[in-house]
């Protein structure tokens, strides 16, 4: 990228954080009001042992004499970690996704939060990428790979957002990731200039590994929790789409062969076990199973070892381009006819189902502008009453939130 891109950029991001600015103050002062309150609500009062002398004379009626003592039992520490869908459908959604994951690492800065945030990609340039994306090293494993192993495809988390970072660094992190949503709006048809703008090579979009990712935040989530002292990790996926591979395992060519080759093979109609080594659980496979919105079967799996395993909050955001109303059927009820949730989707923006599809929840949302973190419009009559103005003034709040749907939505999950 170019310098004048760069500082251009830069301009941006100060513009984009001072509109920011008192959402996220707001959303802060909500979640430590919430965590005192929930901290009050795990205090309670016991005798500590000693007498208190202020009282000792009243001792022949008056059964409590001792000195009372608050203890509050420990809350649960919480940590975010986003990985984020970087694949060629992705496009059109990469503005509003780096808005949505900017005001997020806000958020989690001002309140302590620890946090990663991650890209999931396959076209990352290094040296792993050398032989290419169609090598034969993609379709033969000459290290004893033992048949029926999952097979993880080459893929890169790339690490663009990080507690670790320091000040300078999270602001230059900032500043580049806005000059990449500027790159990419110039691609996709939503740029306000005429200059052209160079994309990266290493941040190229490419296929789906998403699967794959899966099976490399197994391993991350330990040593995250290990190293921030944390309890709880929330989890939070950015997806628009099914993933590409991860759904093979290796097969031996023969007995004396020490060779692995890729085996993917048709699901239906057969019953498949993934077996978490470690903890010895089984989880079934099967693609006769269909579920619209759940992202394969390997996928759904794969997401139950995450939450069985580390006792975490695993939350898809699924950007869609339509909500239909044979959509809707997916998530009716007896009680809930199809077009009711279509309404609250045109309303909201959105659609929420848990424990779907293995997620903790799936977020239905859309996709384009309406991803995007947009300034809602304080409407006020000039002779407006006390009334309309407080109506108008928590309206105008609601929309700063709607906006801001995946920020909304974590604060929840770490105040509850």
């Amino acid at each position: 990228m170019t310098v004048t891109e760069i500082e251009d950029a830069g301009k941006e991001f100060v513009d984009f954080r001072s509109k920011n600015k008192k959402t996220v103050e707001y959303l802060a002062k909500e979640f430590e009001m919430k965590k005192a309150a929930e901290a009050h609500s795990r205090t309670a009062t016991a005798n500590s042992g000693i007498i208190d002398t202020g009282i000792l004379h009243t001792y022949k009626y008056n059964e409590h004499i001792f000195k009372k003592i608050n203890v509050t039992t420990d809350g649960k520490n919480h940590g975010l970690v986003m990985v984020v869908d970087w694949s060629g459908s992705m496009g059109r959604n990469i503005r509003g996704t780096i808005d949505q994951m900017m005001v997020l690492v806000m958020f989690a800065k001002r309140v302590n939060i620890p946090f990663e945030v991650f890209l999931f990609s396959d076209s990352y340039s290094s040296e792993l990428m050398k032989g290419g994306r169609h090598s034969s090293e993609r379709w033969t494993h000459k290290d004893d790979g033992k048949e029926g192993d999952l097979i993880i495809d080459k893929h890169h988390l790339l690490n663009v957002f990080s507690s670790r970072m320091r000040a300078n660094e999270l602001h230059a992190a900032y500043i580049n990731m806005t000059a990449i949503a500027n790159a990419y709006d110039r691609t996709y048809g939503h740029y306000y200039g005429s200059s052209y703008r160079s994309i990266p090579n290493k941040l190229s979009l490419g296929g789906t590994p998403l699967n794959a990712s899966l099976l490399a935040i197994n391993t991350f989530i330990p040593e995250f929790k290990a190293k921030n002292g944390v309890q709880i990790v929330n989890l939070i996926y950015l997806t628009d789409g099914d993933s590409s591979g991860g759904n093979s395992v290796w097969k031996r060519r023969s007995e004396d062969d020490k060779t692995s080759e890729r085996f993917g093979g048709d699901l239906k109609n057969r019953k498949t076990l993934l077996r978490d080594s470690v903890t010895k659980k089984e989880y079934e496979i099967s693609e006769s199973y269909y579920i619209k919105f759940s992202r394969g079967s390997t996928t759904n799996a794969l997401v139950e070892v995450l939450r069985d395993k580390h006792s975490c909050n695993v939350v898809n955001f699924y950007i869609i381009d339509r909500f239909k109303h044979y959509d809707a059927s997916e998530f009716s009820t007896a009680d809930i006819p199809p077009q009711m949730i279509l309404s609250k989707f045109r309303k909201e923006g959105h659609i929420i189902a848990e424990n779907y599809g293995g997620w903790s929840e799936l977020y239905l949302i859309k996709g384009g502008r309406d991803l995007g973190v947009n300034e809602s419009i304080l409407e006020v009559k000039e002779d407006a009453k006390r009334g309309e103005i407080k109506r108008a003034f928590s309206k105008f709040n609601k929309g700063k939130l709607k906006n801001r749907l995946v920020l909304s939505k974590f604060v929840d999950m770490v105040a509850a």
